[in-house]
């Protein structure tokens, strides 16, 4: 999927962008990014990459000083621009038009996964952080694609945006090649949590994520900026 038609994708998704996402990884997203956040940000000037309909964004609003939320559909960040009282802007997360070392910490959920590129978006985000910026990215681990791929292919998943997805290893050699150190790795999910049945032992095992993120449906990274 070219870059325009996957931007024009995301804009005819708008209003139903939450069916495809379910309520209960949400809620155990936003609890591994809590457990993950350092003890010291720098919320003077504030990033969301790919913030979709808001989900995460509530988690971060009222820490930020300022805060801008962008996403390739302009729908969606106006949204939730709206909804929040924010800075808004459309952005290509592989090639965004923002200058370099300009925001103090920036954080992104389930995004680099839909884009065209993770390496080049993951690049991006380090590039516009200041240097002693902190970073914070989810992702879902390419050792569960099999699954996702073999459930599009039955139609039983319905969504048709980008699906690559990178390991954490890989996520995380790219941050320290583009100039950062890995300060937090942990993640959440250790097997679907569609098998309802099974819900109720996730969140213990969630309890381990930073020795378990390995073979974890979706990993989160914390990176420092240093160079």
């Amino acid at each position: 999927m070219n870059l325009r038609k996957n931007e024009l994708y995301y804009e005819q998704l708008k209003e139903k962008f939450d069916l495809y996402m379910s309520s209960y990884d949400v809620q155990q997203r936003l609890k591994l990014i809590t457990k993950s956040l350092p003890n010291k940000i720098d919320y003077s000037n504030v990033l969301e990459v790919g913030c979709g309909t808001g989900k995460i964004t509530k988690l971060f609003r009222d820490k930020c000083i300022k805060l801008t939320v962008s996403d390739i559909s302009a729908k969606l960040a106006q949204s939730v621009s709206k909804k929040f009282s924010c800075k808004w802007s459309k952005q290509d997360a592989c090639d965004m038009n923002f200058p370099s070392n300009i925001f103090s910490f920036l954080f992104s959920s389930e995004c680099i996964e839909h884009t065209p590129s993770p390496e080049k978006s993951l690049q991006e985000m380090v590039r516009v952080l200041k240097p002693g910026g902190v970073l914070l990215v989810t992702s879902p681990n390419i050792l569960w694609y099999p699954i996702v791929w073999l459930s599009m292919q039955i139609n039983l998943r319905k969504f048709k945006g980008n699906e690559t997805f990178l390991s954490p290893f890989k996520a995380k050699d790219i941050l320290k090649k583009s100039g950062c150190e890995i300060a937090y790795t942990s993640g959440c999910h250790l097997f679907p949590w569609q098998i309802k049945l099974l819900n109720k032992l996730l969140p213990f095992f969630d309890l381990f994520g930073q020795y378990l993120y390995p073979i974890m449906i979706n990993y989160c990274i914390v990176a420092k900026k240093i160079k």
